[in-house]
């Protein structure tokens, strides 16, 4: 066994998630890359161009129901506590999927 390079140069994940034998790895941007890693013909594939992310909100990641996957990104907001413990609230407004 040895090591392959697959993505070069400075590449930015969100999430990554492995899912019906392939890589699956999502930019910030919102595009969608998979990385198929079979030993007779590895590839990468850009599968979804970017997608528009939500201004405030969270980093989006992966999810995996009903045999495919899901794209989340949460809303935030974010506000100063009356606990002096708590500096910060963060409050989940809406989930886009």
């Amino acid at each position: 066994m040895s090591w392959r390079v697959f993505l070069q140069g400075l590449q930015c994940f969100a999430d990554v998630i492995f899912c019906k034998g392939k890589i699956h790895a999502l930019m910030y941007n919102g595009s969608l890359r998979v990385i198929d890693i079979q030993p007779d013909n590895p590839h990468v594939e850009d599968l979804a161009p970017p997608y528009p992310v939500l201004r405030g909100g969270s980093p989006p990641y992966i999810v995996e129901s009903s045999n495919g996957l899901l794209m989340v990104e949460r809303q935030n907001k974010i506000s100063r506590s009356n606990d002096p413990i708590k500096e910060f609230v963060n409050k989940t407004l809406q989930y886009c999927i």
